[in-house]
Protein backbone atom coordinates (compact mmCIF):
# COMPACT_ATOMS: atom_id res chain seq x y z
CA UNK A 1 0.00 0.00 0.00
CA UNK A 2 1.00 3.19 -0.98
CA UNK A 3 1.83 5.98 2.05
CA UNK A 4 0.44 9.31 1.34
CA UNK A 5 2.00 12.99 2.64
CA UNK A 6 -1.52 15.45 2.51
CA UNK A 7 -0.28 18.96 3.06
CA UNK A 8 -0.73 22.73 2.10
CA UNK A 9 -0.56 22.97 -1.76
CA UNK A 10 2.55 24.90 -1.58
CA UNK A 11 4.53 22.38 0.53
CA UNK A 12 3.85 19.77 -2.01
CA UNK A 13 7.26 17.82 -2.23
CA UNK A 14 6.68 17.78 -6.06
CA UNK A 15 6.91 21.78 -6.74
CA UNK A 16 8.11 23.18 -3.46
CA UNK A 17 11.79 23.76 -2.14
CA UNK A 18 12.32 21.56 0.24
CA UNK A 19 11.18 19.10 2.91
CA UNK A 20 10.12 19.54 5.96
CA UNK A 21 11.22 17.47 9.44
CA UNK A 22 10.09 18.09 12.77
CA UNK A 23 11.14 16.77 15.75
CA UNK A 24 9.64 14.84 18.70
CA UNK A 25 10.33 18.10 20.69
CA UNK A 26 8.64 19.98 17.96
CA UNK A 27 5.58 17.82 17.68
CA UNK A 28 5.01 18.86 22.10
CA UNK A 29 5.03 22.08 21.85
CA UNK A 30 3.60 23.24 18.04
CA UNK A 31 0.22 25.55 18.33
CA UNK A 32 -1.35 23.37 15.95
CA UNK A 33 -3.89 21.32 17.94
CA UNK A 34 -4.41 18.96 15.44
CA UNK A 35 -0.92 17.43 15.20
CA UNK A 36 0.38 18.59 18.38
CA UNK A 37 0.99 15.42 20.81
CA UNK A 38 2.35 16.85 24.14
CA UNK A 39 3.24 13.04 24.88
CA UNK A 40 5.52 12.87 21.68
CA UNK A 41 8.15 10.16 22.74
CA UNK A 42 7.03 9.41 26.27
CA UNK A 43 5.85 6.44 28.23
CA UNK A 44 4.80 6.29 31.97
CA UNK A 45 4.75 2.69 34.28
CA UNK A 46 2.76 3.11 37.19
CA UNK A 47 3.46 0.24 39.59
CA UNK A 48 1.68 -0.75 42.94
CA UNK A 49 2.20 -3.80 44.55
CA UNK A 50 0.59 -3.81 47.62
CA UNK A 51 0.90 -7.38 49.04
CA UNK A 52 3.38 -10.24 48.52
CA UNK A 53 4.08 -11.01 44.64
CA UNK A 54 7.03 -12.95 42.85
CA UNK A 55 7.70 -11.54 39.58
CA UNK A 56 10.05 -13.18 36.83
CA UNK A 57 13.53 -11.87 37.04
CA UNK A 58 13.66 -10.54 33.64
CA UNK A 59 10.41 -8.77 33.71
CA UNK A 60 11.02 -6.83 37.21
CA UNK A 61 14.14 -5.66 35.71
CA UNK A 62 12.29 -4.24 32.71
CA UNK A 63 9.73 -2.81 35.04
CA UNK A 64 12.27 -1.18 37.01
CA UNK A 65 14.86 -0.55 33.84
CA UNK A 66 16.73 2.68 35.08
CA UNK A 67 15.61 2.83 38.40
CA UNK A 68 16.94 -0.64 39.92
CA UNK A 69 18.41 -3.54 39.17
CA UNK A 70 18.03 -7.21 40.65
CA UNK A 71 20.62 -9.90 40.36
CA UNK A 72 21.69 -11.08 37.09
CA UNK A 73 19.68 -11.80 34.30
CA UNK A 74 18.93 -10.64 30.93
CA UNK A 75 20.58 -7.01 29.91
CA UNK A 76 18.56 -5.36 27.32
CA UNK A 77 19.22 -1.71 25.92
CA UNK A 78 17.02 1.06 26.32
CA UNK A 79 17.43 4.21 24.55
CA UNK A 80 16.33 7.31 26.48
CA UNK A 81 15.89 8.96 29.59
CA UNK A 82 14.00 7.80 32.87
CA UNK A 83 12.36 10.32 35.48
CA UNK A 84 11.12 8.03 38.49
CA UNK A 85 9.15 8.94 41.95
CA UNK A 86 9.58 5.63 44.12
CA UNK A 87 7.28 6.27 46.93
CA UNK A 88 8.60 2.97 48.40
CA UNK A 89 9.55 -0.50 47.65
CA UNK A 90 10.39 -3.62 50.10
CA UNK A 91 12.03 -6.71 48.42
CA UNK A 92 11.93 -10.17 50.14
CA UNK A 93 13.56 -12.31 48.23
CA UNK A 94 15.87 -11.97 44.63
CA UNK A 95 16.41 -15.43 43.06
CA UNK A 96 17.90 -16.40 39.85
CA UNK A 97 14.64 -16.71 38.27
CA UNK A 98 12.58 -14.41 40.32
CA UNK A 99 12.13 -11.03 42.52
CA UNK A 100 9.59 -11.40 44.99
CA UNK A 101 8.12 -8.05 46.39
CA UNK A 102 6.94 -7.36 49.72
CA UNK A 103 5.31 -3.74 48.33
CA UNK A 104 6.54 -1.48 46.24
CA UNK A 105 4.95 1.90 44.86
CA UNK A 106 6.49 3.99 41.90
CA UNK A 107 5.73 5.97 39.47
CA UNK A 108 8.36 5.65 36.15
CA UNK A 109 8.60 8.06 33.20
CA UNK A 110 10.31 7.11 30.36
CA UNK A 111 11.46 9.62 27.45
CA UNK A 112 13.12 8.91 24.14
CA UNK A 113 15.74 10.97 23.29
CA UNK A 114 14.86 13.89 20.66
CA UNK A 115 14.56 13.04 16.83
CA UNK A 116 13.93 14.03 13.65
CA UNK A 117 10.53 12.32 12.54
CA UNK A 118 8.66 12.36 9.04
CA UNK A 119 4.82 11.49 9.67
CA UNK A 120 2.74 10.04 6.43
CA UNK A 121 -0.24 8.40 6.04
CA UNK A 122 -1.57 4.59 4.94
CA UNK A 123 -5.36 5.67 3.86
CA UNK A 124 -5.87 3.63 1.11
CA UNK A 125 -7.45 6.54 -0.59
CA UNK A 126 -6.32 10.23 -0.74
CA UNK A 127 -8.71 12.66 1.21
CA UNK A 128 -8.49 15.54 3.39
CA UNK A 129 -7.00 14.43 7.02
CA UNK A 130 -6.37 17.88 8.47
CA UNK A 131 -7.91 21.45 7.95
CA UNK A 132 -6.41 23.61 5.47
CA UNK A 133 -4.52 20.95 3.66
CA UNK A 134 -5.68 20.97 0.42
CA UNK A 135 -2.85 18.58 -1.44
CA UNK A 136 -0.86 15.51 -1.21
CA UNK A 137 1.98 13.44 -2.55
CA UNK A 138 2.94 10.10 -2.37
CA UNK A 139 5.81 7.16 -2.29
CA UNK A 140 5.27 3.58 -3.86
CA UNK A 141 4.92 0.90 -1.21
CA UNK A 142 8.45 -0.50 -2.38
CA UNK A 143 9.96 2.37 -2.55
CA UNK A 144 9.47 4.04 1.17
CA UNK A 145 13.28 2.10 2.16
CA UNK A 146 14.60 4.08 -0.34
CA UNK A 147 12.78 7.36 0.78
CA UNK A 148 14.11 6.96 4.44
CA UNK A 149 17.48 6.08 3.02
CA UNK A 150 17.54 9.59 0.98
CA UNK A 151 16.36 11.12 3.97
CA UNK A 152 19.14 10.02 6.14
CA UNK A 153 21.70 10.82 3.24
CA UNK A 154 20.16 14.54 3.29
CA UNK A 155 20.44 14.81 7.21
CA UNK A 156 24.05 14.15 6.86
CA UNK A 157 25.00 16.67 4.28
CA UNK A 158 22.30 19.39 5.38
CA UNK A 159 23.36 19.42 9.27
CA UNK A 160 25.82 21.82 11.07
CA UNK A 161 27.84 21.32 14.28
CA UNK A 162 25.98 23.33 15.86
CA UNK A 163 23.13 21.75 15.14
CA UNK A 164 23.46 18.65 17.40
CA UNK A 165 23.98 18.30 21.39
CA UNK A 166 27.94 17.34 21.68
CA UNK A 167 29.32 15.87 24.31
CA UNK A 168 33.12 17.44 25.81
CA UNK A 169 34.27 13.96 25.04
CA UNK A 170 32.64 13.24 21.54
CA UNK A 171 34.62 11.87 19.08
CA UNK A 172 32.54 13.82 16.26
CA UNK A 173 35.01 16.44 14.39
CA UNK A 174 32.95 16.98 11.57
CA UNK A 175 29.07 16.49 10.28
CA UNK A 176 30.58 13.39 8.32
CA UNK A 177 31.52 11.68 11.06
CA UNK A 178 27.83 11.34 12.39
CA UNK A 179 25.32 8.27 11.39
CA UNK A 180 21.72 8.74 11.05
CA UNK A 181 20.34 5.36 11.61
CA UNK A 182 16.15 5.27 10.95
CA UNK A 183 13.16 3.33 11.61
CA UNK A 184 9.59 3.41 10.03
CA UNK A 185 6.13 1.71 10.63
CA UNK A 186 3.09 1.87 11.46
CA UNK A 187 2.21 3.94 14.37
CA UNK A 188 0.43 2.39 17.19
CA UNK A 189 -3.12 4.01 19.00
CA UNK A 190 -3.23 2.75 22.47
CA UNK A 191 -2.05 3.98 26.15
CA UNK A 192 1.27 5.70 26.70
CA UNK A 193 0.77 3.73 29.99
CA UNK A 194 1.07 1.02 31.67
CA UNK A 195 -0.27 -0.41 35.32
CA UNK A 196 1.63 -2.84 37.35
CA UNK A 197 0.32 -4.25 39.80
CA UNK A 198 -0.42 -7.53 41.94
CA UNK A 199 -3.55 -8.24 39.47
CA UNK A 200 -1.74 -8.63 36.18
CA UNK A 201 0.08 -11.14 34.60
CA UNK A 202 3.12 -10.05 32.36
CA UNK A 203 4.68 -10.98 29.21
CA UNK A 204 8.58 -9.96 28.68
CA UNK A 205 8.32 -9.75 25.10
CA UNK A 206 5.27 -7.23 24.91
CA UNK A 207 6.54 -4.83 27.46
CA UNK A 208 10.03 -4.80 25.43
CA UNK A 209 8.08 -4.29 22.28
CA UNK A 210 6.00 -1.10 24.04
CA UNK A 211 9.63 0.10 25.29
CA UNK A 212 11.37 -0.47 22.15
CA UNK A 213 8.62 1.17 19.84
CA UNK A 214 7.72 4.27 22.30
CA UNK A 215 8.22 6.42 18.82
CA UNK A 216 5.67 5.13 17.74
CA UNK A 217 2.76 5.00 20.04
CA UNK A 218 -0.25 7.72 19.73
CA UNK A 219 -3.42 8.05 21.93
CA UNK A 220 -6.36 6.88 20.10
CA UNK A 221 -7.55 10.36 19.47
CA UNK A 222 -5.17 10.75 16.51
CA UNK A 223 -6.35 7.16 14.76
CA UNK A 224 -7.94 9.00 12.29
CA UNK A 225 -4.47 9.99 10.89
CA UNK A 226 -3.55 6.03 10.11
CA UNK A 227 0.00 7.78 10.39
CA UNK A 228 3.01 5.74 8.91
CA UNK A 229 6.14 7.26 10.47
CA UNK A 230 9.57 7.61 10.20
CA UNK A 231 11.94 8.50 13.36
CA UNK A 232 15.71 9.59 12.34
CA UNK A 233 17.90 9.06 14.85
CA UNK A 234 21.65 11.25 14.98
CA UNK A 235 24.37 9.06 16.48
CA UNK A 236 28.30 9.01 16.75
CA UNK A 237 28.51 5.52 15.91
CA UNK A 238 28.13 4.60 19.34
CA UNK A 239 25.96 7.16 21.84
CA UNK A 240 22.64 8.94 20.36
CA UNK A 241 23.33 12.60 19.99
CA UNK A 242 20.29 14.91 20.31
CA UNK A 243 19.34 17.79 17.26
CA UNK A 244 19.45 21.12 18.85
CA UNK A 245 16.64 21.97 16.08
CA UNK A 246 13.41 21.64 16.49
CA UNK A 247 12.91 21.26 12.44
CA UNK A 248 15.23 21.41 9.57
CA UNK A 249 13.88 21.81 6.24
CA UNK A 250 15.97 19.71 3.64
CA UNK A 251 16.65 19.94 -0.34
CA UNK A 252 14.20 18.08 -2.28
CA UNK A 253 15.81 17.53 -5.33
CA UNK A 254 17.04 13.93 -5.13
CA UNK A 255 13.10 12.96 -4.52
CA UNK A 256 11.62 12.61 -8.43
CA UNK A 257 12.34 8.85 -9.32
CA UNK A 258 10.15 7.88 -5.66
CA UNK A 259 7.27 9.96 -5.12
CA UNK A 260 4.02 10.78 -6.83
Amino acid sequence: MPLFKYCKKEHNIKTSSGIFLGTLDLYKEIENHEIADTGEGQFFFNIKFERNTKIDLDIANLIFHGVARFGEGKRVFLPGYVNAKVKNIKINKITDEYVEIECAESEIHRTIQNSFIFCMSDQDEPKKVFDGYDDFWSIPDHKISQFASKISRLLIENLEINDIKLQPNSKIIKLRDINIRFEHGRVRYESRNLVFNDQIEYNRNRIIDTLTNIPFIKPEKFKNENEYRFVFYVSDHEKYIEPKLKSILLPNNIFSNIVA
